[in-house]
């Protein structure tokens, strides 16, 4: 797995525009610099942003009515650029090409341009060449390089938003990408997942969990996902229904320790300790070494984050004065 990276220099070229303000609201807030084309830099530059012209990196206007703007080599080349190569870093030097980290790009609507009756020529225009190629280029280098090809996708973002505590950014960002395309699954499950780890608006929660069963039943992921919100809601026998079916649906590599910490709760509150403790050990023995997690297995029940944090927190002060504070909240698997 690659190393974490700071994201320096993002590639922002794109077609539809909308939703794209809160990404570049937060990319702005991290210090990241931008580099587009066109409309997409007139958009950025609009809402108050610095911006640099592609163009003024590859010394290259935008010719061919508009047909080549970023297909040069010192886009692809930082894009494509290995960081950990020494050849790469010492041409991309010699070349003045500058590293580009993030591509967030979507693609021309060809689909919906032959649908609309138009012209041949308008047809062939939306043919879409630049897009595809950043596309495969970020794919590529993706150890260096983070990809974002659509708005269908920027569910991949809102999750490190989200793991960096940054939850009413995530949740205004999840809310643009779902008015865009209410049927995105993965960001329906996500968004769920996280409003139930809140224990706030577990209807809502509830509501969009269930769209991601009925379209993809047999997903163990997305099961589980459900199966936790009814446990959150405190129906327990139907926990365990869709819990019985994530476990079924899901082989020894994709189930993670979160899941298993899952299982073993609702287990636990079926009444059926045994089966909970054997999925809790493997959560344990799994690196799942959590304070709430020593705590289950010691007293053989379920105990809520919060109440092991203080019983965590009262053990630690009469014995050793101090608080202790390992309680750790469960992320996405």
């Amino acid at each position: 797995m690659a190393e974490t990276r700071q994201i320096k220099t993002a590639l922002i070229s794109v077609f539809h525009k909308d939703g794209l303000d809160e990404l570049l609201k937060k990319l702005n807030e991290e210090g990241v610099k931008f580099l587009s084309t066109g409309g997409t830099q007139q958009f950025i530059e609009s809402l108050g942003y610095e911006c640099e012209k592609v163009e003024n990196v590859t010394s290259y206007p935008s010719i061919l009515g508009g047909r080549v703007k970023t297909l040069h080599p010192k886009v692809f080349g930082g894009i494509l650029g290995r960081r950990a190569n020494e050849g790469d870093q010492a041409q991309m030097k010699e070349y003045d090409i500058p590293a580009i980290d993030l591509v967030v790009v979507d693609l021309y609507p060809f689909e919906q341009t032959v649908a609309s009756g138009a012209s041949d020529a308008d047809i062939i225009e939306k043919i879409d060449i630049g897009g595809i190629s950043l596309i495969r280029a970020g794919a590529k280098n993706f150890n260096d390089v983070v990809i974002v090809p659509s708005k269908a996708e920027y569910s991949v973002l809102l999750d490190i938003l989200n793991k960096k505590g940054l939850e009413k950014e995530s949740y205004a960002a999840y809310d643009s990408c779902l008015q865009w395309k209410d049927d995105n699954i993965p960001a329906l499950n996500n968004y769920a997942y996280y409003i139930s780890l809140k224990g706030e608006n577990l209807h809502k929660a509830e509501q969009m969990s269930y769209k991601t069963i009925k379209a993809e039943p047999k997903n163990g992921t997305y099961l589980d996902t459900y199966a936790w919100i009814l446990f959150m809601e405190e129906r327990y026998h139907e926990a365990k229904i869709y819990m019985d079916q994530a476990i079924a649906n899901m082989d020894s590599t994709e189930t993670s320790n979160v899941v298993l910490e899952h299982a073993g709760d609702i287990y636990a509150m079926n009444g059926l300790t045994d089966e909970a403790m054997k999925y809790w050990k493997k959560s344990y023995d799994g690196g799942n070494k959590t304070d709430a997690m020593e705590l289950k297995l010691k007293y053989k029940k379920y105990i809520p984050e919060e109440e092991a944090e203080k019983m965590t927190d009262m053990y630690s002060t009469e014995r050793y004065g101090v608080k202790k504070k390992t309680i750790k909240r469960k992320t996405r698997r």
